[in-house]
């Protein structure tokens, strides 16, 4: 048990880094938020050209000179080409944005040897390190792939039966795809917690190996350490859920305090109450229509004036836009503080759990080899 608390401390102490070197930090996932993005975009040019060259030679016909039945029979090609450069472009910007993730892992390791990374020292423009990462990022691809093919093949039969009614009852068929979609799910997080290291080990490596030595290595490292694993991540991510969660309910409030003013000073000029009132900030959808006459029934009769509890359950099917046009700012502004206080604080315990696990297999390295 004590050893478990040094962990929890040392993990907690290499988070207090991140606020130690605040500014650095900040700048650094700026810089590299910005880099990702850009190459990102860069790299996707041709892929974006191509689709703005179909546009105007084949999607702008849409509507004019055939029905859209026609142009679908008529231009499947281009429509199968044009999901498949959509597909490149989501992939590229994939790989920018997790690259930029390991660029950051360079900056925590060197806060955790007393340092700060350079801006322009990072592994901005390393091939050899780029072309590792992307091997290494579509070896997790195949091996997280085979849960969700497993799962697919193990699940979808039940769909069909429940579909056809075969006699089964609808609570077994439900209940044992709910047990198999389970297991596949733990399967699914239990190999990505085993494939977790891979980038770390490239991190530390002092030589560019083949992709897979890498993927064997956070094998390696991890086996029969799942549980310990979890048992140091978890109490930090119930805390940042929790602090998150928070965060969500202020926004939350404000944005709702100031949309009870907004509807307060409209109704002393029209008189209206809650439900005449709102009947101009429907969101579109006739589903949300039907669901905000739910509530309005559980509310009957009403006085006329705005009832805050009334307010608060109608505002997820009223249109915020159309009564506050500053509630933007505020989003804005939790998403910049969420940004600057709270991102990359998991990386950082990631990369801290790995000096932890790395650690312990050295020791037990040195202790076999002394033996011998």
């Amino acid at each position: 048990m004590n050893i478990y608390i040094a962990h929890l401390k040392r993990i907690f102490q290499h988070i207090v880094l991140l606020y130690k070197n605040f500014f650095h930090w900040n700048l650094s996932k700026i810089g590299v938020f910005l880099y990702a993005n850009l190459i990102g975009f860069l790299v996707s040019l041709p892929f974006i050209g191509i689709i703005v060259y179909q546009y105007f030679s084949s999607y702008s016909k849409l509507g004019l000179s055939t029905s859209p039945e026609e142009f679908l029979l008529n231009n499947t090609v281009t429509i199968l080409s044009t999901i498949f450069l959509l597909l490149c472009i989501v992939t590229i910007f994939i790989c920018t944005y997790t690259y930029g993730n390991f660029l950051m892992q360079n900056v925590y390791k060197s806060y955790l040897s007393g340092e700060k990374l350079p801006y322009t020292k990072n592994l901005y423009f390393s091939g050899k390190h780029f072309r590792a990462y992307i091997g290494i990022l579509g070896w997790i691809g195949l091996y997280l792939l085979i849960p969700i093919v497993v799962g697919f093949i193990l699940i979808v039969p039940f769909a069909i039966f429940a579909k056809i009614s075969l006699g089964l009852s609808p609570f077994l068929i439900g209940g044992i795809a709910l047990v198999l979609f389970l297991i596949v799910l733990v399967w699914f997080i239990y190999l990505a917690i085993r494939l977790a290291f891979s980038y770390y080990a490239l991190l530390y490596s002092k030589e560019i190996h083949k992709a897979k030595t890498y993927i064997d290595e956070s094998f390696r490292l991890t086996k029969k350490k799942v549980w310990k694993i979890i048992f140091m991540i978890l109490p930090f991510l119930v805390v940042i859920g929790l602090i998150a969660g928070i965060m969500q309910t202020v926004e939350d409030s404000i944005i709702e305090n100031r949309v009870y003013n907004k509807l307060l000073e409209i109704q002393t000029k029209s008189g209206q109450d809650d439900h005449k009132l709102l009947e101009g900030f429907y969101n579109s959808s006739d589903e949300k229509k039907i669901e905000f006459a739910t509530i309005e029934n559980k509310f009957l009769p009403m006085e006329k004036s705005i009832n805050k509890e009334f307010l608060s359950r109608s505002i997820p099917y009223i249109d915020i836009k159309a009564i506050d046009n500053n509630w933007w700012i505020f989003t804005t502004l939790f998403v910049v503080f969420s940004f600057l206080v709270l991102e990359g604080i998991t990386s950082m315990i990631y990369l801290s759990v790995y000096g932890i696990i790395k650690e312990k297999d050295e020791e037990n390295n040195w202790e076999s080899d002394s033996k011998k």
